[in-house]
């Protein structure tokens, strides 16, 4: 009891400071408001609602990657709480590399008045969807090792 309680109030207070930062950076009034991004000649625009979880699961993910490292991957319920938020973060980095993979080499929209461009052979990925990869493949075996740690640590308890 003692345990699960102190977990709650851990992933409480780091949602609460994660709700904290995110409204310091785009106050109050960016909850009912849209952002832009422009990535060169393409605007995408996202509800700051959405950019509100995706910010939650990566700032959740790193506090309690430090968490279970600093006790030693000994709590069961902070493991799965970790395994939780890494499953989340490897559905977050697989959609990018979908959704990378998909705009390489392409104009979303292009101008009507526009002359037709020869689209290139090459992804145009470069290296940045490489990298993404690899940080998926490493965080699938993160997630492989830990279960593999509380599955251990459940029995034996």
């Amino acid at each position: 009891m003692k345990q699960s309680l102190r977990e709650f109030a851990y992933i409480t207070v780091t949602i609460l400071a994660c709700l904290i930062t995110y409204f310091m950076f785009l106050g109050f009034a960016g909850l009912n408001s849209s952002i832009d991004i422009n990535f060169h000649d393409t605007y995408f625009i996202f509800q700051s609602l959405q950019l509100i979880f995706i910010y939650l699961i990566f700032f959740t993910f790193i506090v309690y990657l430090i968490r279970v490292i600093t006790i030693k991957f000994s709590s069961i319920v902070s493991n799965c709480i970790f395994m939780l938020s890494n499953i989340l973060v490897i559905s977050s980095l697989v959609f990018g590399l979908m959704f990378s993979y998909q705009l390489a080499g392409r104009t979303l929209y292009p101008p009507l008045s526009a002359v037709p461009v020869e689209i290139n052979s090459s992804s145009g990925l470069g290296s940045s969807w490489y990298i993404m990869l690899c940080l998926c493949i490493a965080l699938i075996l993160l997630e492989v090792w830990v279960l593999k740690l509380t599955i251990k640590k459940a029995r034996n308890h």
